[in-house]
């Protein structure tokens, strides 16, 4: 019936949210400029919390115990631990990314903003309590779109919040979630390198000097002359 097949719908549409979510980079627009991505930053937390012994160890109740005193009524106990509550709440969050495609000469850069909170109900919480305050404008790909002061566009999709300063590059970025357009920065064969090269780490970041220099060569003719000279911008392949 028409119920139990909207239900099967909604369940293959998060689902194929979440299987393009898997990397962040195949969402992104092919020609960005620079690549910021936080990934599963709960695993990262957990382990530099357990190197610093604020896990996994028993609070003691002795009162001999040493403490770290702030202030006359504010002190840290040495045994101090982060609470396996905490860590389990960051868990469900998988993370963000976000990518320049543009840097305006007197304004704020252009690009998206992917951020996927998982399963956290306290992260969509908020953001579904928040977007409630920004306007509401025309629906992008069926789903519901807020705007701020027309200058920044933000969609909730069932899985993904979206943001970005152009409408164009959300609908873009929703074709590539559906699969209806490939064309990604993750299929950029630098791209790859770079984060090959970083496998795994808690926040990677990625610049192409020379997607910049053709960009904007004519603009900062001065500037991108001397960052040649100085930095050989031709034969950089990538910063990250």
């Amino acid at each position: 019936n028409a119920k139990l097949r909207a239900a099967i719908d909604g369940q293959m549409a998060s689902l194929q949210e979440e299987l393009a979510a898997a990397d962040f980079a195949s969402l992104m627009p092919s020609n960005s400029l620079a690549y910021l991505e936080i990934s599963d930053p709960a695993a990262h937390l957990e382990k530099l919390a357990s190197v610093v012994g604020l896990v996994g160890q028993q609070a003691s109740a002795s009162d001999d115990k040493v403490t770290i005193r702030i202030e006359d009524q504010l002190a840290i106990p040495s045994d101090f631990q982060v609470s396996p509550a905490l860590l389990r709440e960051f868990k469900k969050i998988r993370g963000a990314a976000v990518a320049i495609t543009e840097i305006g000469e007197n304004g704020p850069p252009s690009g998206l903003v992917v951020i996927h909170p998982g399963d956290s109900d306290l992260i969509t919480g908020l953001l579904e309590t928040g977007m409630q305050l920004v306007p509401a404008s025309d629906e992008t790909g069926g789903f519901p779109t807020f705007n701020v002061d027309q200058q920044i566009w933000i969609v909730k999709t069932k899985r993904l919040v979206l943001v970005s300063s152009s409408k164009t590059e959300i609908a873009n970025c929703l074709k590539r979630i559906s699969g209806k357009e490939t064309a990604s920065l993750a299929e950029d064969e630098v791209f790859r390198i770079a984060r090959k090269q970083n496998q795994g780490a808690a926040v990677f970041s990625f610049v192409s000097p020379q997607r910049v220099v053709k960009k904007y060569e004519r603009l900062f003719k001065g500037e991108m002359a001397l960052a040649r000279m100085v930095l050989d911008l031709d034969h950089m392949q990538y910063i990250s």
